[in-house]
């Protein structure tokens, strides 16, 4: 599930509500199955870093 999760991330051609909406569930699963659970499944890759850190960079800092 995760992983389905994050193809809508990664892709840079989804709609901005989609991703919003992917990370609502990726924190949602965060908050049932808890943080340790997560992280095991999460991806650690270095390659994600930079997509992560265009997101911050492209964020309304008024949206929440």
């Amino acid at each position: 599930m995760m992983n389905l999760l994050l193809e809508f991330v990664r892709d840079k051609k989804s709609p901005a509500d989609l991703v919003h909406l992917a990370f609502k569930f990726l924190y949602i699963i965060t908050k049932v199955r808890g943080y340790k659970t997560f992280l095991r499944l999460f991806p650690h890759e270095v390659a994600d870093v930079k997509p992560v850190l265009d997101m911050f960079t492209d964020q309304n800092p008024k949206d929440h």
